[in-house]
Parts: structure tokens; sequence; C-alpha cells
């Protein structure tokens, strides 16, 4: 059994998971460590891949997280896994932006929440959802790994390959999200916008931008105001975006 009492158990959990996810073209990125299983609280990794392969060469990438927590319950381990679409070059823009021009969900000092576009758990993507859906390990040689990576192969890449291009993503930013189902996502939104730009698109841009403003009606995580200085200081830092709304 996968017990508290063998601290190994959970990395060799990992490193199962990190050579069978790589058949799906992911390399590991990074760990952190979030819980120490002291006081109660479980021990619990979070453990980062990534897949350049996925997305538009130099402008987004693929990236899968594992949650891998002990499971007192159970005497094993539980794997949860979250899909996220990146890209470090719209992080560039992003950060050069006052905060009151992003959606509220945005914290400064941390860095994941510049370089994401969009993600996804695991469960959101079964139907009906199942938003806390996680896959568990008895022991090391269990099938809680290998029924994550039917995931990552499955629907999670089914996922990924709808926002594989500018053209896809411009759809996508207009649509309603799982948790508000009248309002797009602010974040990918505001990202897919500034991606526009970036790829030479900047009239898409101003007209995705202008659809959202004209709605007069956004989710809880952003304001009118806070969308309108963004589309105000996205002309400021990008001079395409301003000459194509000129140009209209």
């Amino acid at each position: 059994m996968a017990q508290r009492g063998r601290p190994n158990a959970a990395a060799m959990i990992i490193d199962k998971l990190r050579q069978a996810i790589a058949v799906e073209g992911y390399v590991l990125y990074a760990t952190f460590e979030v819980g120490d299983g002291q006081r109660g609280s479980p021990a619990a990794h979070k453990v980062w891949f990534v897949n350049d392969g996925i997305g538009i060469p130099g402008m987004t990438k693929g990236a899968i997280e594992a949650l891998v927590v002990d499971d007192p319950s159970s005497e094993g381990v539980r794997i949860s896994g979250y899909a996220y679409l990146l890209s470090d070059a719209v992080a560039e823009i992003v950060k050069q932006l006052p905060v009151t021009a992003l959606d509220s969900s945005y914290k400064p000092a941390e860095y994941l929440n510049f370089n994401y576009l969009q993600m996804v758990g695991f469960g959101s993507l079964d139907t009906p959802r199942k938003i806390d859906r996680t896959f568990h390990m008895f022991d090391v040689g269990g099938d809680g790994v290998d029924e994550f990576v039917r995931y990552v192969r499955g629907k999670v890449r089914d996922w990924f390959d709808q926002r594989i291009s500018v053209d896809q993503l411009l759809i996508v930013a207009r649509e309603p999200t799982h948790q508000d189902r009248f309002n797009p996502s602010p974040r990918l939104l505001r990202g897919v916008a500034v991606l526009a730009v970036l790829s030479g698109r900047p009239r898409q841009a101003v007209e995705l931008l202008g659809w959202y403003l004209d709605r007069e009606k956004v989710g809880r995580l952003d304001s009118i105001d806070r969308a309108t200085l963004f589309e105000q200081e996205l002309g400021n830092l990008l001079p395409d975006y301003s000459a194509a709304k000129g140009s209209n």
C-alpha cells in the first residue's frame, strides 16, 4: 500500500507519471511541495508538465498540473489533473498593464496568474461534469496513472486541439464559461486580444474587444470600467492595435 508512512511512495508515483506522460510529448517542468502531512493536513505535491508541441509556435503551449496527495482514508494516493493553455508572449504584455485593467483574479506577485490564458480541471471535461474528478493509486502499480494519462491523451488533448490557432481562440474567447453560463472568461478574452495583435491580426482584436464592451454586461471577476481601461491601455502599449481601431 502507498501509505503515509512511506515517504517515497508519492515520489515513486510522480516518477511513474513522468514516464507515462512523456509518451504524449510532455516534459517535467517543476514540482512544488504544498503540504507536508503535518497537523492533520495530507502531504501534497503540485507537479507541472509542459508540451511545447501544443499550440501556436512561439506563442502558446500546453501544460498539465498533477496534484498528488496522500489519501489517509484509503492509505493510498490520489491525483487530480488540470490543463493550462500558457502564453509567455501574452504574459509579457499583460505584465505591463495596470492591474486595474485586468480581471480581479490576477495577483501581481504570482507569475502564474499572468502566463496562462485558460485552465480547466479534468473533471470539467466529463459529461456530466465532475469537478472533483480524482485518480486513485492504492499501490505504485495501480491504475490511477494510466487513467490520468488516458485523459491527457483523450479529453485533454481534444480541449487543446480546439485552441491551437488564433482563429479558434477568437471563437472560444466569446463563449460562456463553465462557471458563468452568461459571460465569457475575461482572462481568456484579454489574452486572445493581445495574442491576435502579436500575431498580426489587430483588426480581429479590435472586433473582439468592441463586441465585449458593447455587451455592457460582464461576469463578477470583471467590470466595464476594467475592460474599458484594458482596451485603452492596449492601444497605448501596442501601436498596431491603435492603428487598426483608428482605421475602422
